[in-house]
């Protein structure tokens, strides 16, 4: 199965490290929160193609989305960010 896993904080580790100071007086809080199992049986057995490929991948991005809201207290853009277009999807 897989386990969402969302966090939040970990940006606050790095705050200091872009200008390279140390950050000694930091004490920065990661926040984490494990969601259940998403459902993809109903995924097997079917050819692995790009549309197979792309509803696994939405299942599991909206469930992590959904475990980072919570953890930020705020709703998430309304468009999904694509790193490889480097900008939000459309």
């Amino acid at each position: 199965p897989v386990v969402p896993v969302g966090q939040w904080g970990a940006e606050e580790f790095l705050r200091g490290r872009r200008l390279g100071l140390p950050r000694f007086w930091a004490r920065p809080t990661l926040r984490m929160r494990v969601g259940p199992p998403v459902p993809l049986d109903d995924l097997r057995g079917r050819d692995v193609d790009a549309a197979v490929l792309r509803e696994a991948t939405d299942r599991i991005m909206t469930a992590l989305t959904v475990l980072v809201e919570e953890l930020r207290g705020e709703p998430a853009p309304a468009v999904r960010f694509d790193p490889r277009a480097g900008r939000a999807a459309s």
